[in-house]
């Protein structure tokens, strides 16, 4: 357990990151999916929120905290399994809040086992009624086979991508004028149906602070917004390289990549792929079979999969 001075220490932090949380939630914006997650965390012991990069997942996530706060209840910002156990105490209103829960780009082995061992320990807690968690989680690490283990972040879902809850006409309006004060209507045009309108509103007005850009330099490339997304991934080591080196080889086959290439003993192919890995920084001998895994965690997020062909996101 923590010290009287370790306590105060922390008890500090946290009220220091929950005046920033309040301060960001100024500019939040009403949504179904806000109404469904409140719902689900009122009701339910543990809530995760899921969605491509840029959704807004975190956003929601502490804006709703900051609701729960006004319904009594002590928001803990956690970063590890454990502080659950630190800080639970039985018939106390407490909301613990993480986010990337078992990692940012992908599927982080430490987190999780220590999720893994602690996890029988956890439910437990959380049938203390007053317990609850909410967590938010992108889909490349959400469909790692691995992370269906933890299986209380699988039992109460919200996909911020999905048809039901990613923004409408209404809700992006409102968003860019929240963001945005001026060509609102063509803003909204250029985003088209890109699903990370939250991150492009948000990096549109930082840009516009610190240099004088245009909605159509802004929008001549919407991947610019991924490039430090994909230079961060390739950096998450193996199964990041992984996960970029089947985006790279989508790219090198122009998009013709089917299910049953990555199957069959395929020699012209496996003489590519085992120069990638070498270039991608990986063990040439890495199976094939390892490659396909990876490229079907990023399905929804980098990677469309139409029929059996796999393609980079359009």
């Amino acid at each position: 357990m923590f010290s009287t001075i370790a306590l105060i220490f922390f008890s500090e932090q946290f009220e220091k990151r929950l005046k920033q949380w309040s301060e960001d939630d100024q500019k939040f914006v009403n949504t179904e999916a806000e109404k469904k997650v409140m719902e689900a965390v009122m009701t339910k012991s543990c809530t995760t929120i899921i969605g491509n990069s840029g959704t807004g997942k975190t956003f929601l996530s502490r804006h709703i905290a900051l609701k729960m706060m006004e319904q009594g209840y002590i928001i803990i910002p956690c970063s590890i399994p454990d502080d659950v156990r630190q800080w639970f105490k039985h018939g106390r209103n407490t909301l613990f809040v993480f986010d990337d829960v078992c990692g940012r780009y992908t599927l982080n082995q430490q987190i999780f086992n220590e999720w893994i061992q602690r996890l029988d320990h956890i439910k437990s807690l959380l049938e203390d009624k007053c317990c609850k968690i909410i967590s938010t989680c992108r889909q490349e690490v959400y469909k790692d086979e691995k992370f269906s283990s933890i299986f209380i972040f699988k039992m109460n879902k919200i996909d911020l991508s999905s048809l039901e809850f990613r923004l409408n006409k209404t809700e992006k309006l409102a968003l860019a004028e929240m963001y945005i004060n001026e060509n609102i209507d063509k803003f909204i045009e250029l985003s088209g149906t890109y699903d990370f309108f939250p991150l492009l509103c948000s990096l549109y007005q930082k840009q516009k602070l610190h240099k004088h850009v245009t909605l159509d330099n802004f929008f001549s490339n919407p991947f610019d917004v991924f490039k430090d997304e994909l230079e961060k991934l390739y950096n998450e080591g193996d199964d990041g390289k992984m996960k970029y080196c089947g985006l790279v080889l989508c790219v090198m086959f122009n998009n013709t990549i089917t299910e049953e290439n990555l199957s069959n003993n395929d020699k012209e192919l496996a003489a590519v792929i085992e120069d990638l890995l070498v270039e991608c920084e990986l063990n040439k001998g890495t199976s094939v079979k390892r490659l396909k895994k990876s490229l079907e965690t990023l399905e929804g997020t980098y990677v469309v999969k139409e029929d059996s062909t796999y393609k980079n996101y359009p």
